[in-house]
């Protein structure tokens, strides 16, 4: 009889062994994937950042910025967008063969950095009002684009 009850309690422990087991394997998985969602957050407020500065550049008067400035600032935030958008590589790009460009937030940095080049994005003295804003529009555009496509990535726990 000792022996049965034996053979009872340690198969109950051994149940309530494997059911912890699976418990804190399915925690630990859940962990890395939150921790990984918290990185492309810190990416993605860097990115924000970046853009809200791209979009300020754009809309500021002429009368605050100089021609030559404008192009010094414009040439550090295309820098900083395209090292954010490299290091967004790591986040949504898994093997060489994978098209960067497939993933639509490394699209929408991609768009916005073709709009800065210097042919297109000029200082506010060689651009008219409507063409500026127009401009505008379509950063604020693709930084919306940015933001789905970032909030697609993510666990759905995050988005209410």
């Amino acid at each position: 009889m000792l022996e049965l009850m034996n053979f009872i309690v340690s198969a109950a422990l051994a149940a309530a062994a494997v059911y912890i087991a699976v418990t804190a394997n399915r925690i630990s998985s859940r962990s890395v994937r939150v921790e990984a969602d918290k990185h492309v957050f810190e990416w993605g407020q860097r990115v924000l950042a970046c853009l809200s500065a791209v979009s300020a550049l754009r809309l500021t008067p002429e009368a605050e910025i100089g021609a030559e400035e404008f192009k010094r600032q414009r040439r550090a935030l295309r820098s900083d967008l395209f090292a954010l958008a490299e290091e967004g590589k790591l986040f949504f790009v898994k093997s060489d063969a994978e098209a960067a460009d497939a993933n639509g937030a490394l699209l929408a940095l991609s768009e916005i950095s073709g709009c800065m080049h210097g042919r297109k994005y000029r200082p506010p003295q060689e651009m008219g009002n409507d063409e500026r804003l127009r401009q505008n529009s379509t950063i604020r555009s693709h930084t919306r684009a940015f933001i789905r496509s970032v909030q697609d990535h993510v666990g759905s726990e995050w988005i209410h």
